[in-house]
């Protein structure tokens, strides 16, 4: 469980934008154009070298479930209606558009995040080294032609839309002109009329006529200067010439084309030497041509202290894919939610570093990513300084059956709760007088205080465990726990003590007791020994529900399955085995190690074998099932970090059968 990584979501994006492109390598762990992406780059996702990475992808087992999915009945009949519209289209360019040929097109591939030229846009920009030319100005051209074919379509569409626009008109015109033909008749008929009255009442007439006659032009008038107004308005927009999809520019001494698509952005594109350079901002491409040229050698992510800390921390390790994160700059691409930005600058404040770079290699078994994280953050020096990495005290309670588990000896309570009240402060604008009465105020509810009980209670080891997952009457069986470490017995006592409190007033509210002789009484907190420690557990009318937790002075197991929770607890005394001790978790091999700051596991063939089992003969089950098989090569997946020389570094692998 590591409590240092941020902002996993646009990690992951960027990091799923490279691997679209190719997918291990001989290139080492460093971005293919360090001397061209923009030093203020949020992020940065690389591969390095594209044939060798495609290569490596092909002969890995990542590959064959790929392959399968795509054979999936549900997929395969959208993807051959896909494949029939590009074989036209491979026969004109003469080579297929796949992976063995982009990977030859592309030698190497970096793409970048990084603030725009306006304070709510996100630049975007794609630098690669262009391995084949030929097959690139082909590619160039085709792209042309379909953004000219896209963007006369369109022009097709709006011309219809302007005809549909000038027949309405022409049918409200004809409306109105019968609406005035009608209302001329009705006047004629009503002056008739009028001529009978008397005198009095014709000059009443008279007066009401000639105010009314007046009102009628006024409307002629406005009717008349509407037609006009329309008439010029359908002539402007009939006189309107569509702009056209690609447009071509210089910017010094490099041409750069503009492709341009409805309400799409656009996207800038220009060559300088063997780089194909791409952006949706106007600076950003600009900025990529200067260092392509070499005229500006100062802006680019080479000379930046934040990369070559977070390389140096990574290593020179052979990598695949390479991705380096700025949370500083990161933090400058939410200026358009004031409320996300200071969420997002307090983030940074509390981050171990302002960067971290991560390393994707891909073996035909197995992926394994490494991460580094240059630690500067003060307190987060003195947590890792003062906690080193050994077997977790924590995952020796977790059953080697796990279907998924996590442990971490650097959990620090008090930090966690500085945590909640700075976000507090931060995005509720709470004072911290505010906060403190706020939790001051659930400690008589509660029995405890929670700043003077509960977190001085509380030690550093901290771990879950999900053990299984089962079908169940209109709900899944969960059987899972939470182990939490005691760094004050005397303190946690009390706490447990109120807890008791608690359950059993909300039983007795919630179930009151029966009537004498009649029915079952309330359920209660029961308590039992097991060992050293002590289980408190309630039965629920809920099959597979028994809820219950367990101490032994030195930890603390919440739970939901007490059967579960006793053999957790005879699994520290040496009955049975436990996860890091077992065959799955050893076919991690030696690059995920039990003796850390932070661990996690997962056993990917029992999450497929459970989902297939909650499917059975559902209707989901006919297109769903095949994906399953697919990835039935899955094995385990698990990571493990420590501190190290000043940085938080770590290795997770993904394993196949």
């Amino acid at each position: 469980m590591s409590f240092l990584t941020r902002r996993s979501g646009s990690f992951a994006l960027v990091a799923a934008a490279a691997l679209t492109i190719g997918a291990t390598g001989s290139a080492e762990a460093k971005l293919a154009t360090a001397n061209i992406v923009p030093a203020k780059s949020a992020y940065v996702a690389s591969v390095p070298d594209v044939p060798a990475t495609w290569k490596a992808f092909k002969a890995s087992s990542a590959y064959g479930i790929y392959q399968k999915i795509l054979d999936v009945p549900a997929l395969k009949d959208g993807l051959d209606d896909v494949l029939g519209q590009l074989k036209p289209i491979e026969e004109g360019l003469g080579f297929k558009l796949n992976g063995d040929t982009l990977s030859g097109v592309f030698a190497g591939v970096d793409i970048f995040a990084v603030a725009g030229d306006s304070a709510d846009k996100v630049a975007l920009g794609i630098v690669a080294k262009v391995g084949d030319k030929e097959k690139l100005a082909k590619l160039m051209d085709l792209a042309e032609k379909a953004a000219a074919k896209a963007a006369s379509s369109s022009d097709d569409s709006d011309k219809k839309d302007k005809d549909s626009d000038k027949s309405e008109s022409k049918d409200e015109k004809a409306s109105d002109k019968s609406e005035k033909s009608e209302s001329k008749d009705s006047e004629k008929k009503e002056e008739k009329t009028d001529e009978k009255k008397s005198d009095e009442k014709k000059s009443d007439n008279s007066m009401g006529g000639a105010e009314e006659s007046a009102a009628k032009s006024d409307e002629k008038s406005a009717d008349k200067a509407a037609d006009k107004s329309e008439k010029s308005a359908d002539k402007s927009a009939s006189d309107d010439k569509p702009a056209s999809a690609v447009t071509t520019s210089e910017y010094k001494g490099v041409k750069v084309k503009k492709f341009s698509s409805g309400d799409a952005e656009a996207v800038l594109v220009a060559e300088v030497g063997d780089l194909l350079l791409l952006s949706n901002d106007k600076s950003t491409l600009e900025a990529l041509i200067n260092h392509a040229k070499g005229e500006d050698k100062t802006g680019t992510i080479e000379g930046s202290d934040l990369y070559k800390k977070a390389s140096a921390a990574l290593g020179d390790s052979a990598a695949d894919i390479y991705v380096f994160n700025n949370d500083e700059a990161a933090s400058k691409l939410v200026k358009s939610d004031p409320q996300m930005a200071k969420l997002d600058e307090l983030m940074s404040k509390l981050s171990p570093s302002p960067a971290s770079a991560t390393s994707v290699k891909i073996a035909e078994k197995e992926f394994v990513t490494r991460w580094a994280v240059p630690v500067e953050n003060a307190d987060w020096k003195a947590l890792l300084a003062k906690y080193a990495a050994k077997p977790l005290e924590a995952a020796a309670f977790v059953p080697a059956d796990a279907v998924a588990a996590g442990a971490t000896n650097i959990f620090d309570a008090k930090m966690a709760l500085g945590f909640v009240q700075q976000v507090a402060s931060t995005i509720g604008g709470m004072s911290d007088e505010d906060f403190d009465k706020q939790v001051s105020g659930m400690d008589a509810q509660v029995g405890f205080s929670i700043t003077k009980d509960l977190v001085p209670a509380i030690g550093n080891d901290l771990g879950v465990s999900l053990n299984s997952v089962k079908p169940g009457m209109g709900f899944p069986t969960i059987d899972a726990a939470i182990i939490l470490g005691v760094a004050d017995k005397a303190k946690m006592d009390k706490v447990l003590a109120a807890v008791d409190k608690l359950i059993e007033n909300a039983l007795k509210a919630a179930i009151p007791p029966s009537a004498e002789g009649t029915g079952d009484a309330a359920p209660t907190l029961k308590s039992e020994k097991v060992g050293d420690a002590t289980v408190k557990s309630v039965q629920l009318p809920i099959p597979g529900l028994l809820p219950c937790y367990a101490t032994d002075g030195k930890f603390v197991l919440i739970g939901t399955n007490k059967e579960s929770i006793v053999a957790m607890l005879e699994l520290k005394s040496g009955k049975g085995s436990a996860l890091t001790a077992g065959s799955d978790f050893k076919a991690l091999g030696s690059q995920v190690s039990a003796s850390c700051n932070s661990l996690k596991f997962v056993n990917i063939e029992k999450i497929v074998e459970i989902a297939d089992g909650f499917l059975g003969a559902s209707p989901a089950a006919v297109e769903i099932k095949p994906v399953l098989e697919a990835l039935g090569s899955l094995h385990v997946a698990g990571a493990s970090s420590a501190s190290k020389d000043g940085a938080y570094v770590g290795t997770a692998v993904v394993r196949f059968k």
